[in-house]
């Protein structure tokens, strides 16, 4: 799901694996409240 025009569920693995494999505080803080959103 890396575009917005599938409308396929969000696949919270995936979001989380980009969350936690980025050492970037900025990327870090933009998962975590994706990840908020998602869940």
């Amino acid at each position: 799901a890396n575009n917005d025009e599938d409308n396929e569920p969000f696949d919270k693995t995936e979001l989380y694996n980009l969350y936690w494999n980025t050492n970037d505080t900025e990327d870090k803080n933009y998962w975590k409240a994706v990840n908020e959103e998602v869940l």
